[in-house]
């Protein structure tokens, strides 16, 4: 007998998703357990053994987003969105990946940037342009992200400047609203032109002064003057104004003094004679005269003389008086005799002089200075004497305390020391003594000693 053999093997396969093996049946899953028999070279079974591995397929989604537009894996470009555009792929398995395009076109835009200046401009990319330029670009990012193209349409316009030539006299108040009182040629000022641009001009002043002066001017009795008035007063205020020789004003001040010619009367009176210093004249009778001539001004002066002459009157006085003489006529008190003169001043006539012939009549008493009393009261008293007789003759003698203690009216009387009976104290003693001068009462007062 012959024996054959049977054989098995194992069918190993790798798909991707599924898989229909030789037993018909479509396997989604790896399987390494199903089985298939054959009938091999000799007749006999051949049993298959699966070993089937899966592998998956995948897929997914291409977000994209992008501006303005895309050209994807499929090599297709895309200028709008589009979310159906699919593309397969081998993963790393080796099974298909199916992409599908999720695209997001966004749009880049762009815009004018129109400016007008002066001169020159900074743009946003950081050049300067001083000439106008519609073709300079620049991309900014939009706010979706894309390009935003900015292109310069740039109108550049000039500045202008300028000299402001002034000539002017002592001042003049600039266009900057600043007054020059001296010459400047470095002030500038901005003003806006016709393109509304800046205008700088630049002042070129020349100041020209003008000048004063004085117009001193003495004159008699009136004066006309350059500006054709006629003054008949002294005047420092007067002005006028002339053009001096570059044009500006030359003020004239006036300062007249005015003086005027003169007829003046005069009505003196005079003693003997009378001395006209306006003519130098001496005058001895009274009359009316006149003479013509100039005053220290050197205007017109003509006067006119009345004078009247008059004698020098003489007054003879004869007085007498007693101990001393109060002369009414110049406010003198004389003490001794003699003769005096005074002059009273007389403004209408002349002077009066007046001779005074003057007695004073002294009356000479003998007074002692010590008195030394005589205790039997016989001999010695205190006795005042005098050369000449005297009427209504009085003595008062009073002791240091004022006190009365002696009084009588006979000059032949004397105190002989007592007082109420008693021997009067050593010490000075008072008198007082009144007599007749003229019909005048006349006081002497004195002191004394009463001694032992």
């Amino acid at each position: 007998m012959t024996i054959l053999n049977s054989s098995t093997g194992i069918d190993i396969q790798t798909h991707c998703d599924n898989y229909t093996w030789i037993d018909g049946n479509s396997y989604t899953t790896s399987n390494n357990t199903a089985t298939f028999t054959f009938t091999n070279s000799v007749g006999c079974d051949s049993i298959v053994t699966l070993n089937l591995t899966i592998l998956n397929s995948n897929s997914g989604l291409d977000n994209q987003t992008h501006c303005d537009n895309y050209t994807w894996i499929d090599g297709n470009t895309y200028t709008t969105s589009n979310n159906t555009a699919t593309f397969m792929l081998t993963n790393n398995l080796g099974c298909d990946s199916l992409v599908t395009l999720n695209l997001t076109i966004l749009n880049s835009n762009s815009g004018v940037d129109n400016q007008t200046h002066c001169d020159n401009y900074t743009w946003i990319d950081g050049n300067t342009f001083t000439t106008s330029n519609n073709t300079a670009t620049f991309t900014l990012t939009n706010s979706v992200g894309c390009d935003s193209i900015v292109t310069l349409n740039l109108t550049i316009l000039n500045s202008n400047s300028g000299i402001d030539n002034q000539t002017h006299c002592d001042n003049f108040t600039w266009i900057d609203g600043n007054t020059y009182t001296i010459s400047n040629n470095t002030a500038t000022h901005t003003l806006t032109n016709s393109v509304g641009c800046d205008s700088i001009v630049t002042l070129n002043l020349t100041i020209l002064n003008s000048s004063t002066g004085i117009d001193n001017q003495t004159h008699c009795d009136n004066f006309t003057w350059i500006d054709g008035n006629t003054y008949t007063t002294s005047n420092n205020t007067a002005t006028y104004t002339l053009t001096n020789n570059i044009g500006c004003d030359s003020i004239v001040n006036l300062n007249l003094d005015m003086f005027y010619s003169v007829v003046d009367s005069f009505n003196i009176q005079a003693c003997q004679t009378f001395f006209w210093e306006l003519n130098s004249v001496t005058y001895t009778e009274s009359g009316f005269y006149s003479i013509d001539t100039t005053n220290e001004f050197g205007c017109d002066f003509k006067a006119f003389l009345d004078l009247n002459i008059y004698d020098t009157v003489v007054v003879e006085q004869v007085e007498n008086s007693c101990n001393k003489f109060f002369w009414t006529y110049n406010n003198q008190t004389y003490l001794y005799s003699g003769n005096y003169q005074t002059i009273i001043e007389n403004n209408t006539t002349c002077d009066t002089i007046i001779n005074l012939s003057l007695s004073i009549l002294e009356t000479n008493f003998f007074i002692p200075n010590t008195f030394t009393p005589n205790l039997d009261r016989k001999n010695e008293v205190f006795k005042i004497s005098t050369l000449y007789p005297v009427e209504n003759y009085e003595i008062w003698i009073y002791n240091r305390w004022g006190e009365q203690i002696f009084h009588t009216d006979d000059i032949e009387e004397g105190w002989d020391g007592f007082y109420k009976g008693r021997l009067c104290q050593i010490g000075v003693y008072a008198y007082k003594i009144k007599y007749d001068c003229f019909g005048e009462n006349t006081y002497k007062v004195g002191s004394f000693t009463l001694v032992m």
